[in-house]
């Protein structure tokens, strides 16, 4: 998949701050998905200085996109805990979960699951039934 002749589905520019260097930027590109002579669907992500292009396969084209997309978001959602902050032009701070609701959607019910439900329900544990 050569870069010049796929034309991006994203392509989108942020600023990066809260790093130890200096502020830079960060270009975000997933390509469109594409059969591969194997039959298989993938497409190309990259992020500068966070993810070079990796081909993500799928097994037709929105698995492809849906996982290059849940790929990507795992990788900035990392960057995010190590402190890498992404803004916009206008200064104010891109909101992951407005890109990657699936991914917030699960933290969110995983931590309503672990305030209200009782361990032995998270964590599947029945208690074990002795013979009398």
């Amino acid at each position: 998949m050569s870069t010049s002749r796929v034309k991006p589905l994203v392509d989108v520019t942020f600023h990066v701050t809260g790093s130890r260097d200096e502020p830079r930027r960060i270009h975000v590109r997933i390509d469109r998905p594409r059969r591969a002579h194997t039959g298989e669907w993938a497409c190309s992500v990259s992020a500068t200085g966070l993810v070079k292009r990796t081909p993500v396969r799928g097994g037709d084209s929105l698995q492809a996109l849906c996982l290059a997309m849940e790929f990507l978001g795992n990788a900035l959602y990392e960057a995010r805990r190590r402190g890498i902050r992404l803004r916009y032009d206008t200064g104010h701070e891109v909101p992951l979960f407005a890109y990657f609701r699936l991914r917030e959607y699960k933290r969110r019910l995983t931590a309503i699951a672990k305030r209200h439900l009782p361990a032995r329900v998270r964590t599947d544990k029945r208690p074990r039934r002795t013979r009398a």
